[in-house]
């Protein structure tokens, strides 16, 4: 763990490209041998990094839509832990994800991992409240416009209530609205305030 605490400060501090061995044996306090003795390189570190970092979403989402019954609640459920991981992860997560998303890059199989994942819950959900089957594309940009929006977290200098509120409630939006059938009920749209 201390290995691991270390690199997660490295690679948040430097990013990945720039973050060496030596940086992650510094920040975690250990020998290079003690390093090597747990990962390869600082590729395994980061991959396992990366990997709970994932699993730790899909976890939060299922145990979040698992704590209420009705459609609407798990969607606001699933929406919030989504949202609440993201601010989480913090600059890590920042690191991890334009990892994930550089063509080439090892871990990039995450990304698609995890969006199978999320959708794989969703789709449940959509089953067991027996809603009709729709097409899978449609969760593919769900899952797609959820990310594009908790990634606007980043850019928020201080990050409160206020901010996780507002994304939560257009992305509450956009999902109740594609997947609502005749007659749900569907939150107005979400205005700009003045």
């Amino acid at each position: 763990m201390k290995i691991l605490d270390g690199a997660v400060d490295a690679f948040a501090r430097r990013g990945y490209a720039d973050t060496r061995v030596e940086d992650i044996l510094a920040a975690a306090g250990v020998s290079r041998p003690t390093f090597y003795k747990v990962y390869e390189s600082k590729e395994d570190v980061f991959r396992v990094i990366a990997e709970m970092s994932q699993v730790s979403l899909v976890q939060g989402i299922k145990n979040a839509v698992g704590t209420v019954r009705d459609p609407s609640d798990k969607l606001a459920k699933a929406v919030e832990a989504y949202l609440q991981w993201r601010a989480a992860t913090g600059p890590i997560g920042r690191v991890v994800d334009l990892e994930m998303r550089r063509p080439g890059s090892p871990i990039a199989v995450l990304r698609r991992t995890t969006f199978a994942a999320v959708r794989a819950v969703l789709e449940d959900e959509m089953k067991r409240a027996e809603r009709l089957a729709i097409d899978p594309l449609v969760y593919v940009g769900l899952v797609a416009a959820l990310e594009a929006i908790s990634n606007t977290l980043f850019r928020e200098r201080e990050l409160g209530s206020a901010q996780l509120a507002r994304r939560s409630r257009v992305m509450l939006r956009i999902l109740q609205a594609t997947l609502a059938e005749k007659g749900d009920p569907v939150a107005p749209l979400p205005r700009v305030a003045g």
